[in-house]
């Protein structure tokens, strides 16, 4: 430990090298870093630096930077914490105020009559013009033919009619290069105290890569942090069905059944 700091100055100094000479700083490089960051607590420059690296995957590998989950099927991390995962995408429809005192109700306005072609489902968070964000509780037909969005809490439009956007997977966690960068995130939620965002990272790094053993491995300290060993044993489960001889993964094994005083499983 003694010597991330040191490690750190020398990667910044190289950085600062490559970028004098205009030269593209690998993705690793700046993982590293980031992970150096952490180390030594320096939280704020780790997410930078965890951002820097997505995007420099990006630029080695444009194809996959262009996967937007257009229908929310593929859409794993919602949280405003993991918003390096997400962006709003543009439904190409607009909705207005419903008339009366209910401000969680929008009508839509669009050429489109069926619901399922709206581009967006009940469980969805949106965003409206002038930053008003909201998740959406229902969407129904009117008699009138109209097709309506309730939204949870109530809002107040910024204009009569408001373009509407709605929260989408950005196709990084697809990529499988970008995965390592966003398992060092969610360690990173955990260090600074934000756990449910790093549950969240996790989750969806293992619905993409269900292989990924390093995720199952957090997931079940997590829960056992949290009181849930019946929930850590699920993850601790999971882990040993994908790596069965990982010594880590037999290492939590063994310490979950001594805390439960099962010592015969323990010594195995």
């Amino acid at each position: 430990e003694s010597d991330y700091p040191l490690a750190l100055d020398r990667y910044r100094k190289a950085v600062r090298l490559l970028e004098a000479q205009s030269k593209v700083v690998p993705p690793n490089v700046l993982t590293n870093m980031g992970v150096l960051c952490h180390e030594t607590k320096q939280y704020d420059e780790a997410l930078e630096m965890y951002g820097r690296a997505l995007l420099a995957v990006e630029a080695e590998h444009p194809d996959a930077a262009s996967r937007v989950d257009e229908s929310g099927e593929g859409t794993f991390v919602r949280h405003k914490d993991n918003d390096l995962f997400w962006k709003f995408v543009d439904v190409s429809f607009l909705v207005k105020a419903v008339e009366g005192e209910d401000k969680t109700k929008l009508t839509v306005i669009s050429s489109r009559t069926d619901i399922d072609a709206l581009g967006v489902k009940v469980g969805d968070d949106i965003s409206l013009e002038g930053g008003v964000e909201a998740s959406i509780k229902d969407i129904s037909k009117g008699d009138d033919g109209a097709i309506h969005i309730t939204v949870k809490d109530a809002v107040e439009l910024a204009s009569p009619e408001s373009k509407l956007s709605v929260k989408r997977s950005n196709g990084r966690l697809e990529n499988p290069s970008s995965i390592s960068i966003a398992f060092n995130l969610a360690r990173l939620h955990e260090s600074s105290g934000r756990i449910v965002p790093a549950i969240e990272l996790h989750k969806a790094i293992l619905k993409q890569h269900p292989s990924y053993v390093n995720s199952y491995l957090r997931l079940a300290c997590i829960a056992r942090d949290c009181g849930s060993l019946k929930d850590c044993s699920e993850w601790l489960k999971n882990a040993v069905a994908v790596a069965p001889g990982n010594p880590e993964v037999l290492t939590l094994v063994g310490n979950l059944h001594l805390s439960l005083c099962d010592w015969a499983p323990a010594q195995n």
